[in-house]
């Protein structure tokens, strides 16, 4: 019933966590599919060993918003659900979300709560970088939605941004569906220091003024 997408470069440290994150839930019979976006460590083969079934993107340049096109497209399913490969999932995650799809048809898609943690390996070092936010309530983040897959191709969505392409899917997809939320926490982000929003901060600040200027001006010409 649900189709998992994997979009992953180079994350194969983190990778085996996600995909027992995935094997573990509790909603019943899931598809997974791993993107590999030209990894030069043992993604791939560590996504097949694992059971995955592995796909790749056709050029070097593509991002992780290509990725998760092609492993949507890839899939039958009639939900779902995407995981970034240095995040994990809570047991639970799949099986509330869709009890909440269940209940009320008309919802498009279902999003949760996220907490952050420091990966356990460099927990020491970043705490003397950064201060992690309190868990929120409701995420605007890949690994936090289950979306029909109607609606999802019904977006007609080209992510094409870079690191702002997430903040560029959740905007139109709040303009054009039906969104429910569940209470508390469904997966957990997990903070490391090499996170692409943490790596390349000024093309993210750039992109983010860019879309909110084209939010700003769309909703000007709006009849």
């Amino acid at each position: 019933m649900i189709g998992v997408v994997i979009a992953v470069h180079n994350g194969e440290r983190y990778l085996g966590e996600a995909i027992a994150g995935v094997r573990a839930q509790t909603a019943g019979a899931l598809e997974l599919v791993v993107v590999d976006n030209w990894s030069t460590d043992g993604t791939a083969a560590l996504a097949r060993e694992l059971g995955a079934r592995v796909l790749s993107t056709p050029r070097r340049s593509d991002g992780p918003a290509s990725g998760r096109q092609i492993g949507a497209a890839a899939l039958a399913t009639p939900l779902l659900a995407f995981l970034d490969a240095d995040d994990r999932w809570l047991p639970d995650k799949l099986e509330r979300q869709l009890a909440v799809l269940e209940a009320e048809p008309g919802l498009d898609a279902v999003v949760g709560g996220v907490r952050n943690f420091f990966t356990p390996d460099r927990e020491e070092e970043l705490r003397g970088r950064f201060k992690l936010p309190p868990d929120v309530a409701v995420a605007w983040a890949w690994s936090g939605l289950l979306i029909r897959r109607a609606a999802f191709a019904r977006l007609d969505w080209r992510g094409d941004r870079g690191p702002v392409e997430t903040v560029e899917f959740f905007r139109l997809a709040r303009e054009r569906l039906r969104f429910g939320a569940v209470e508390g926490v469904v997966f957990e982000r997990r903070v490391h220091g090499d996170n692409l929003s943490v790596m390349d901060r000024p093309s993210l600040h750039s992109g983010y003024l860019q879309l909110a200027r084209a939010a700003v001006l769309a909703r000007r010409s709006a009849p």
